[in-house]
């Protein structure tokens, strides 16, 4: 994000900052849980970043989710999002918008869980990791 934009109601322009972050949300069925990327980019309408869902995930119940990132080339909407629940591939996009300069760069990785928006949690909420893997390459194209 660069400390500048890409978070918290900070719009991306595509040289202040971007971010493409996993996120959640209850689905109508209680057992289920919606996945997806929640994504500032410089293509984005709104004040907040855009969610983009993936599919769903069932509670109580181990999942391997796997996330891929690649920048677009400055200016260009050639950037890419992929994830894949449990080993299949469930969301693509590859005309993502990050950054109109090269300056813009993956800065960091943030792990970290919590409960969006101003609002507090309704209730307890658990999510438990394991195996966490972070990797600069893939075998990906």
């Amino acid at each position: 994000t660069y400390g500048r934009a890409g978070w918290g109601g900070r719009r991306s322009d595509g040289t202040n900052g971007w971010s493409a972050r996993m996120g959640f949300a209850e689905s109508s069925d209680t057992e289920e849980i919606s996945i997806g990327y929640y994504t500032y980019h410089a293509d984005m309408q709104g004040t907040y970043g855009d969610m983009w869902i993936w599919g769903t995930i069932t509670k109580e119940q181990w999942h391997c989710i796997e996330c891929y990132v690649k920048l677009n080339t400055p200016r260009a909407r050639n950037g890419i999002l992929r994830g894949w629940i449990d080993g299949k591939l469930v969301f693509e996009k590859m005309d993502v918008r990050f950054r109109d300069t090269p300056d813009l760069k993956i800065e960091c990785i943030w792990f970290n869980v919590y409960y969006g928006g101003t609002q507090p949690s309704p209730r307890d909420m658990e999510v438990y990791f394991d195996n966490v893997v972070i990797a600069k390459s893939c075998l990906l194209p």
